[in-house]
C-alpha cells in the first residue's frame, strides 16, 4: 500500500479526520518500542504522535506500527523515546 492509503487507514484506526503526518516506512531513529515479535519480518508503516496534552511535558511518544500488506495494526503503545 502507498503512503496515502496507510495514512488513511491509520486515521480510521484513530477515528480521526485529522491528516496523519510523520508516517514513515522505517522505524524512527530514537524510537525503541517494546515489541514481542520480530519487526524485521514485516514491511511496516510507522506513525508516531504525542500522548500528552501539555506540549512541554516530558513523556514518551505513542507509536503505531501497521503491517503494509494487510493494514493490520501490529503495535500501538509507547515509543520508549522519552528523555
Amino acid at each position: 500500500m502507498d503512503k496515502n492509503e496507510a495514512s488513511k487507514r491509520i486515521g480510521e484506526y484513530l477515528k480521526s479526520s485529522v491528516a496523519v503526518e510523520n508516517l514513515t516506512s522505517s522505524m524512527p531513529d530514537n524510537a525503541n518500542p517494546y515489541l514481542n515479535f520480530p519487526i524485521q519480518n514485516y514491511k511496516c508503516w510507522y506513525y508516531r504522535t504525542s500522548y500528552q496534552e501539555i506540549p512541554y511535558m516530558l513523556c514518551e511518544s505513542r507509536m503505531i506500527i501497521m503491517n503494509d500488506e494487510d493494514g493490520a495494526i501490529l503495535y500501538d503503545g509507547g515509543a520508549n523515546d522519552e528523555g
